[in-house]
């Protein structure tokens, strides 16, 4: 993805729809910042809009860094689906 293109709560979703199999224990910003070719501050409003939204809830904290992990929810797949 270049980087003049603006990210969207969807491309946020889809980030985290590719990597739930190999992320079981949840997705952090960090991973979607790095994938989506962002800054973590630039992903933060954008988890927390999906959050709000009911599209992700919280998975935990990573047990090395103390990152909040999140994953997607029922709703949340059916979005990324829709899109």
């Amino acid at each position: 993805m270049g980087t003049g293109r603006v990210v969207t709560i969807t491309d946020v979703l889809g980030v985290m729809r590719e990597f739930e199999p190999y992320e079981p224990a949840g997705i952090g910003t960090g991973l979607i910042a790095w994938e989506l070719h962002r800054p973590e501050a630039a992903i933060r409003p954008l988890i927390e809009r999906a959050s709000a939204a009911g599209w992700i809830a919280p998975a935990g904290r990573d047990r090395r860094s103390g990152e909040e992990l999140w994953r997607l929810t029922t709703h949340g797949r059916a979005q990324v689906a829709a899109a």
